[in-house]
C-alpha cells in the first residue's frame, strides 16, 4: 500500500508527537483537533494497530515513510 502525500506528512509530522506538541502542530496543518484525530484513526485502523506509536513502527516497517534519523544522546 502506497500513501497519497497528505497521508505520510500526517504520519512523520503528528504521529510522534506529545500531547502538548499537538496542540501546536494542529494550527500548523491547518486541521481541527477532530479532523486530526479521526485521520490517525483513520491510519490506524488502515494499519490495523492501537496505539500512534504503533502506527509510526507499522509506517516505518512497511515503507510508508522513512524513519527519523537517530537522535544524539543528550550530554
Amino acid at each position: 500500500m502506497v500513501l497519497d502525500a497528505s497521508k505520510a506528512h500526517l504520519l512523520r509530522t503528528e504521529a510522534p508527537q506529545r500531547t502538548e506538541d499537538r496542540r501546536r502542530k494542529v494550527d500548523s496543518l491547518g486541521l481541527s483537533p477532530r479532523t486530526l484525530h479521526r485521520r490517525l484513526r483513520h491510519l490506524m485502523d488502515l494499519a490495523g494497530v492501537r496505539t500512534r506509536m504503533q502506527l509510526g513502527g507499522h509506517a516505518v516497517r512497511h515503507g510508508w515513510v522513512e524513519p527519523h534519523p537517530a537522535r544524539p544522546d543528550p550530554a
